[in-house]
């Protein structure tokens, strides 16, 4: 059988990029996941004609994209861990819950890649199950961190062991991303939500792999990597990189200066980088309320930053009431996180002045419903003045210049502004505090490498040497030294070496970046009947081409997508897209409609791994 890997008599591995289990006996099979498509078939030419039963470990979506095949021609019992059984039972839940798609900030929601059609479930699995078949006994282990109630299952037959252990863990010293693993955390009792939780599940994931490694077993089978034959060291390869990378990652963080408890046991290391010098306000910057600020021209007018609540309104009203501004010339928008987009629309109305940002920044806050990201709020503004890349600009006594800023977000726009006095201010947004680099959400697109991410904010800030940088959530100025610039340039490129190691990748940012693939835009409105498109959108970080093809998967009764599937060549460093053309049907009903998008890239099969959402009116 193509692809198939023997652990022992009756024990195999199908791998196509997901690992499936197989168990047989008497002619018939056990599945653990069903991600390969064309596995029934392979099955039936060796003489298996008939799958009785399939475990799932997790709710991903990509692990069942075999299944309808399976179903044509079989009648399995399926079972799932009871954690996720509502992710498989009842979909639907999830895809209309407005948390699961605005405003993903402290509150928890579950793995977004899920699936979309419901899966008829035999029964929920707990920790401590047993599941007898034929002459297998199956063990249910409750092995959380890659997902909430993720499962393993020790499989054994006449004296001879394996476990097939979901996505916890890839390889020795391994995991296949880090955005699943972002989690609420708490240390040295404080606590911090999914948003803050940098690497959150890390410890969870080892806990659970603490579970299997004195197991005597010949395999551990992830579903997705290698086929482990030594748990213990594998496992203890990957706490050493964790704790290796974590102490890198909270030396010169952000979080640093907000949650300095939660920091506390590194507080004392030599290699964390030194608070840099704080400085109040100079008179021509003012905190109005929360992330709203303005800057002040000589003359009385007024730039205004970041309106995010009516309150934050109010309070600009208020400063021309009280005559400290004259009024408002335009909106400074940093990036498009609903805590500073919020009221940015009602503002540019209330005061007539236009809302200014960078290019990159400007179509989310104008398209909002076209991105799935963190902290995204369905309230577009217009963006009268989109910037370029440094871009240059006179206003009363100041002369601005607008950057794309890539710190805490690829959405996010620096501005610099030098007062004819000759001081020269930052305006960075959320990227920086004076401990450092905000960068601890893996769903907000944080790039390393050179002239990316944060050091592209490092290096337009050295060229830029401003005398204060201001951080909308912190009531003072500040400014970094040299030495501290290197400081945060040396632990990037030391973390790319360190994630290299841990991620499955050519280039870390695939391990970091959740949307280096995504659809655009990723969710529209259409009339029934009508033909729309779709960009699939694949950021290729490697630094040689890789192939690209996707198709559409599973549609709506009467659609038909224009071509079974689209290839092309995604350019080193650049960002590739494919038009996904799809053909509506006339008699479709008014809903809501949850396609997915199958990928295969750089030669890896990665399923339905992306998704996007139709609306028809």
């Amino acid at each position: 059988m193509k692809n198939l890997k023997t652990i022992f008599a009756g024990c195999m591995v199908y791998t196509d990029e997901i690992n499936t289990g197989i168990l047989t006996d008497e002619g018939a099979a056990l599945l653990i996941n069903a991600g390969s498509p064309g596995i029934a078939e392979e099955l039936e030419k060796n003489g298996i004609k008939k799958i009785e039963k399939i475990l799932f470990t997790h709710h991903r979506r990509e692990l069942a994209d075999g299944l309808d095949e399976i179903l044509k021609k079989n009648k399995p019992s399926i079972y799932v861990p009871e954690e996720e059984k509502n992710l498989f039972t009842e979909p639907e839940k999830y895809w209309s819950d407005y948390k699961s798609r605005w405003e993903l900030l402290c509150h928890h929601v579950p793995y977004h890649v899920t699936h979309i059609d419901k899966i008829s479930v035999e029964t929920g699995l707990k920790d401590g199950d047993v599941l007898m078949w034929k002459n297998w006994t199956i063990t249910v282990i409750s092995t959380p961190g890659h997902t909430d109630g993720s499962v393993s299952y020790l499989v054994e037959k006449k004296g001879k062991k394996a476990i097939f252990c979901g996505d916890l863990i890839y390889g020795p010293g391994m995991v296949s991303e880090f955005y699943s693993l972002q989690r609420k955390d708490s240390r040295n009792g404080h606590n911090v939500g999914d948003y803050h939780g940098f690497m959150g599940s890390s410890e969870t994931v080892l806990k659970s792999l603490d579970k299997l490694k004195d197991l005597k077993v010949s395999a551990v089978i992830p579903s997705h990597g290698m086929i482990i034959k030594d748990i213990k060291k594998a496992a203890g390869l990957l706490k050493a990189r964790f704790k290796k990378l974590y102490r890198n990652y909270a030396h010169v963080s952000a979080l640093r200066w907000y949650f300095p408890k939660y920091f506390a046991a590194y507080a004392k290391d030599k290699d964390a980088m030194p608070m840099q010098k704080t400085m109040p306000y100079p008179p021509e910057v003012e905190r109005l309320v929360g992330n709203v600020w303005i800057l002040k021209a000589e003359n009385g007018r007024a730039i205004l930053t970041d309106p995010y609540s009516q309150d934050s309104i109010n309070k600009a009203e208020k400063a021309i009431a009280d005559g400290k501004v004259k009024g408002y010339d335009a909106i400074w928008l940093s990036h498009y996180h609903h805590d500073h987009v919020a009221f940015a629309e009602a503002a540019r109305k209330k005061f007539k002045c236009p809302i200014i940002t960078d290019r990159i920044m400007a179509d989310v806050v104008q398209n909002p419903r076209a991105y799935f990201l963190t902290c995204l709020l369905d309230k577009p503004a217009k963006v009268e003045m989109i910037k370029e890349h440094g871009e240059c600009w006179r206003w009363e006594n100041f002369t601005l210049t607008s950057y794309h800023f890539p710190g805490q977000t690829y959405y996010h726009s620096g501005l610099f502004a030098v007062n004819d006095n000759g001081r020269r201010l930052m305006f960075v947004g959320d990227s920086f505090s004076p401990t450092g680099i905000d960068d601890y959400c893996s769903w907000n697109r944080n790039f390393l490498g050179r002239d990316k991410g944060l050091e592209l904010c490092v290096k337009i800030m050295r060229q830029l040497k401003p005398d204060y940088i201001f951080n909308q959530h912190i009531q003072v100025g500040f400014k970094f030294t040299e030495k501290a610039y290197d400081k945060i340039l040396k632990n990037l490129r030391e973390r790319e070496d360190i994630m290299l190691d841990i991620f499955p990748w050519d280039n870390p940012n695939y391990g970091t970046d959740e949307y280096w693939a995504h659809t655009y835009p990723y969710e529209q409105d259409i009339s029934s009947g009508e033909s729309f498109s779709c960009k699939l959108k694949v950021m290729n970080h490697s630094s040689i081409a890789n192939r690209l093809s996707a198709r559409i998967g599973k549609m709506p009764h009467g659609w038909k997508a224009a071509d079974e599937e689209l290839s092309t060549t995604a350019i080193a460093g650049t960002e590739t897209s494919l038009c996904l053309e799809i053909h509506s049907s006339k008699t479709t009903r008014k809903g809501r409609y949850i396609i997915p998008v199958h990928i295969v890239y750089a030669g890896k099969n990665l399923g339905s791994f992306r998704e996007f959402i139709v609306n028809v009116k």
